[in-house]
């Protein structure tokens, strides 16, 4: 009989024991079993807003308040229950897309939670954006246009690193504004055969366009170079079969123009190159078929080889009073000029600078002893003008058949 009392004890002890550790571990999870075991627990979190109301490409910022302010642990995580409509990020909520999406901030101490609702709306073109992904999902969500009718978009961005690469525009073709960003350079091939870009505003913080930024853009009708920018690298704009015009402020910093910048410019029509420059490289307009005139500031000192070649339909050209080298091929093959007045600051004329301009007939010299190449294209009927040139110094020359004389 002891014995049985003593066994009915032991049970009754263990299954208090049992039930103590069962409420326990129902206590804990009440907690979160985060509270590393001691510490004030966290009661509540609150949101600084329980709305927002965002224009895809926008932002915002939400700031969560963990009760009490003496918590232990005060780590917080956040979601979006729809992260295609409007992410987010410590707080920071970018809207993405048209649509609506619940922002919740979840405490680690206790699973505490508190949501902000958030509604998205396109607001219509011209809107303004932070981010390249911003604007590429904004774009994606647009229907399909065409290159006249493209869609006007603000990015405003501290760079362009995330640019590069194919797609960033959605198939959409867009007309850019740059305005308010802030990057000092636009580095090689950002926006490079981009058939999409149909309009760009270039930003006064850019110091230089690098190589083929803009080269194969063939949708591209006109660009504006800021007075910020010094320098147009290798084929920038190389190819833009539609650009039609190229615009230099009047207080243009550009001193040079670089290797083929414009080369395969089929539309271009004139260009005026600003008093600030003072190298053009080597075909910068080469094959610019559609160029009738050309007029070359005065600070100019060097046109390279090939600058102008081809430009089969170049009548009027006007050289600045500062060039000293007619390069190599400059001019070759510029089939509709007919004169040129080679001014007193030439000091020497390449070989084939004016090789196969086969309307040329007029030839005024400012100076009297600028060196001619010997080579026999130089010049149509070249050793006729140079022998006459020789004899004769300053002045025009004219060409009949295959004889050059000096005019009276």
């Amino acid at each position: 009989m002891k014995n049985a009392i003593k066994l009915f004890g032991l049970i009754a002890i263990t299954a208090v024991i049992g039930f103590s550790m069962s409420a326990c571990s129902i206590n804990l999870g009440d907690d979160g079993g985060n509270n590393n075991g001691g510490g004030t627990a966290v009661t509540n979190v609150t949101l600084s807003q329980t709305s927002l109301s965002l224009a895809v490409g926008s932002s915002a910022t939400l700031t969560a308040t963990v009760d009490p302010s003496n918590a232990a642990n005060k780590t917080v995580t956040w979601s979006s229950s729809n992260a295609n409509v409007a992410a987010v990020n410590n707080g920071l909520v970018t809207a993405l897309a048209a649509g609506n999406a619940t922002i919740t901030v979840t405490t680690a101490d206790g699973g505490k939670t508190a949501t902000c609702a958030v509604t998205v709306t396109n607001g219509g073109d011209g809107n303004t954006f932070t981010s390249v992904d911003a604007m590429t999902t904004w774009l994606g969500n647009r229907p399909d246009n065409t290159a006249s009718t493209p869609y006007t978009v603000k990015l405003n961005v501290p760079n362009l690193s995330s640019l590069a690469y194919i797609g960033v525009f959605s198939k959409k073709y867009v007309n850019l504004d740059l305005s308010g960003s802030t990057f000092t350079s636009m580095g090689n091939g950002f926006f490079g055969s981009s058939i999409y870009l149909t309009g760009v505003t270039i930003p006064n913080s850019i110091l230089s366009i690098g190589q083929n930024v803009f080269a194969g853009c063939t949708n591209l009708p006109s660009i504006t170079i800021p007075n910020s920018v010094t320098s147009i690298g290798k084929q920038a704009f190389a190819s833009c079969t539609t650009l039609t015009s190229v615009t230099f402020t009047a207080t243009s910093k550009v001193s040079t123009i670089g290797e083929g910048a414009f080369s395969g410019c089929t539309s271009l029509t004139s260009v005026t190159i600003p008093n600030s420059v003072i190298s053009i490289e080597y075909g910068a307009f080469d094959n610019c078929t559609n160029l009738a005139s050309v007029t070359i500031g005065n600070s100019v000192t060097t046109i390279k080889q090939n600058a102008f070649s081809r430009c089969t339909n170049l009548a009027s050209v006007t050289i600045g009073n500062s060039v000293t080298t007619i390069g190599e091929s400059a001019f070759a093959n510029c089939t509709s000029l007919t004169s040129i007045t080679i001014p007193n600051s030439v000091t020497n004329i390449m070989a084939a600078a004016f090789n196969n301009c086969t309307n040329l007939t007029s030839v005024t010299f400012q100076k009297a002893d600028t060196t001619i190449s010997t080579s026999t294209n130089t010049f149509p009927s070249n050793g006729s003008l140079r022998t006459a040139y020789t004899a004769g110094g300053a002045g025009t020359y004219t060409k009949s058949g295959t004889t050059w004389t000096k005019q009276s």
